[in-house]
């Protein structure tokens, strides 16, 4: 979840700046954690480990404020990112 929170993170760029070196910054992070979670994925499938989570980012609407601490370490909830969208620079 953390990898495409960042993926979804930097898909908000193109729409928020004209700053080359900003959008291209944004493309590389989300090629190499793109590149990172299909590496893990084939890591868990060659192991027969389940390649999703139990719960998804939908799936922690509501988890805000008391219940972060369900969240990895620098994390966005569902309504924060929700309001990143909204935003504009």
């Amino acid at each position: 979840m953390h990898h495409a929170q960042a993926v979804e993170m930097t898909a908000l760029i193109e729409a928020r700046t004209d700053n080359k070196e900003l959008r291209l910054l944004g493309a590389r992070i989300s090629q190499s954690q793109s590149d990172e979670m299909n590496f893990m994925k084939r890591w868990l499938e060659n192991r027969g480990e389940p390649t999703e989570m139990a719960m998804e980012m939908d799936d922690m609407q509501g988890m805000d404020h008391c219940s972060h601490s369900h969240l990895m370490p620098g994390m966005l909830s569902a309504k924060q990112m929700d309001a990143r969208k909204g935003q504009r620079c």
